[in-house]
């Protein structure tokens, strides 16, 4: 078996994105199963980012780009390159399988998506809404019916593209996310709170990931600021970076919120001792699809509170590992309060006994099999060589 791996991330600098970090858990488990393996992505670091393991070729030398850039990179990279027509290539984006539809006609194609179409433009820029999805559809029914196999992450994404293309509904299954639990796992707090300069006795509410406006930030610290009022040792954490920090930054001082941390981009090697230190994870997004932060968490031993968005109401099943609000400022404080003062070692039993069934070995290996049978269904469908 051959694999491609598409994705603008750089594997010598891992990001805190879900959908970098899910493709580079693919390029881990990929290269240790012995898979002849390619990686398309960027160069951050001056290394190369490659490996004895994998096959790197970078398309962009910038942390900075657009997804458009990445897709025209690769278009003018691929006519050069001698990539094998039996090599299944995996990508998160559509945009970024289009180079190899329409230059790689015989290889196999696998969608794995867990996002909504066209919801980043209907959040920052709702005026160019309708034109630009005029445009998206028609290019979106174009290639999806290119794709050999979609996997999404959830029910919702599925249902999303089985109400718009039927006729693919009999190559689409839904292979949920899943984590490492060899590296999420439950540390002593103390130590972890001691190697992050966090005292004993903080209430710590911790965000990690992107800090855009997608994430619904500003809702947060306005919770939080009621949450001040009800627990005095309560500490915000927001572990992540992005365009809508200087805002943020900006919005904490107008409410004169000393206890909100930004502690900027860290390692994500660094993220399970960071989730350790906490007391709760707040998830406060206006969308998401199957967000791991909540089964990382969990596996850390910690309870999330989050809006309803994505498939949260399949994972926090029980008030003992968290709460789901409706996105209410005061609802939400009060939801967080609630779980600072529920039993510390009942609540983490539990949340570690649900993370067990997130394992991401299991994971990966539907992903590979599924790869595997539709890449020799595909090869049985060639014609042969003379």
């Amino acid at each position: 078996m051959k694999i491609i791996l598409v994705h603008p991330s750089d594997p010598s600098s891992p990001s805190i994105g879900g959908d970098a970090r899910q493709t580079l858990n693919f390029l881990e488990y990929f290269t240790k199963k012995g898979v002849t393996t390619t990686f398309f992505g960027v160069k951050i670091q001056n290394n190369n980012g490659s490996s004895n393991d994998f096959d790197f070729i970078p398309i962009l030398n910038t942390g900075t780009f657009f997804g458009f850039r990445f897709a025209l990179g690769m278009m003018l990279r691929i006519p050069f390159l001698k990539l094998p027509s039996s090599a299944t290539i995996l990508s998160y984006r559509l945009m970024y399988l289009l180079p190899f539809i329409l230059l790689c006609p015989k290889n196999p194609k696998v969608l794995r998506t867990g996002s909504m179409p066209l919801f980043w433009v209907k959040l920052h820029y709702p005026q160019f809404l309708k034109p630009f999805s005029f445009f998206y559809k028609r290019f979106e029914s174009v290639l999806i019916r290119k794709v050999d196999l979609l996997m999404p992450v959830d029910e919702s994404t599925k249902q999303y593209y089985v109400s718009q293309y039927p006729n693919i509904t009999k190559n689409v299954i839904v292979i949920p996310v899943g984590i490492d639990l060899s590296k999420f796992k439950p540390m002593d707090k103390k130590t972890t709170r001691k190697k992050y300069g966090f005292d004993p006795e903080d209430k710590i509410i911790l965000f990690a990931g992107r800090v855009e406006r997608i994430k619904g930030l500003d809702f947060l610290i306005k919770s939080f600021k009621s949450v001040k009022e009800m627990e005095p040792n309560a500490k915000l954490v927001i572990v992540g970076r992005g365009s809508d920090e200087t805002r943020l930054r900006r919005l904490t001082e107008e409410f004169e919120l000393t206890d909100v941390v930004f502690m900027g981009f860290q390692n994500p090697r660094k993220i399970p001792e960071i989730l350790n230190c906490a007391d709760v994870v707040v998830l406060c997004s206006v969308s998401e699809a199957s967000p791991n932060i909540v089964r990382e968490a969990f596996a850390c031993g910690v309870p999330v509170v989050s809006t309803n968005v994505g498939d949260v109401q399949k994972i926090i099943t029980n008030e003992w590992i968290g709460r789901i609000v409706e996105r209410n400022e005061e609802s939400f404080a009060i939801a967080i309060t609630d779980i600072l003062n529920l039993e510390p070692e009942k609540v983490k039993k539990e949340c570690i006994k649900i993370s067990k069934n997130f394992d991401l070995n299991q994971v990966n290996r539907r992903i590979m099999m599924m790869c595997q049978k539709m890449e020799a269904a595909k090869q049985n469908q060639l014609p042969k060589e003379s």
